[in-house]
């Protein structure tokens, strides 16, 4: 795995390059103030949003989750969850129509709200600092 911080370090989007037995393929990622970790994955040559939890047996067939950036109205991504050890549960966005407009927001937003925009009540809080340049240094990598 090689990773790419862009960004000052304590609120940097990372650029990661992982290989597998089908090759590679590229994510930028960004921790949450609660832990989770918020992800763009570049997949045959689509962008597609996954968000990992610090929490096992989050697992769930079909799953939608509200996010939303600053102050924008909020955008559902539905997809599914499901659990990559007894410690770590992952969603993965399938809705390639949500995932490009909320992309859109985050690269002229300030921050990316899970569940409730309100800050003390929501699941988890991304800074978008520095998504716009890790997000083009990702467009570049994938090709798109």
């Amino acid at each position: 795995m090689i990773g790419l911080c862009l960004g000052s370090p304590a609120q940097a989007w990372e650029l990661i390059e992982t290989k597998d037995n089908e090759g590679y393929f590229h994510y930028i990622e960004q921790p949450g103030q609660a832990g989770a970790f918020f992800q763009i994955v570049c997949f045959e040559k689509r962008e597609q949003v996954e968000i990992e939890f610090p929490v096992g047996d989050l697992a769930a067939e079909d799953a939608t989750f509200l996010v939303q950036v600053d102050g924008n109205t909020e955008i559902l991504l539905a997809g599914f969850v499901d659990e990559i050890d007894g410690q770590t549960s992952i969603f993965v966005g399938l809705d390639r129509s949500s995932t490009q407009e909320l992309i859109g927001q985050m690269r002229a937003g300030n921050e990316l709200f899970l569940g409730d925009p309100d800050f003390r009540e929501a699941v988890d809080v991304w800074s978008l600092k520095g998504f716009s340049k890790a997000h083009n240094a990702l467009k570049k990598k994938c090709r798109i």
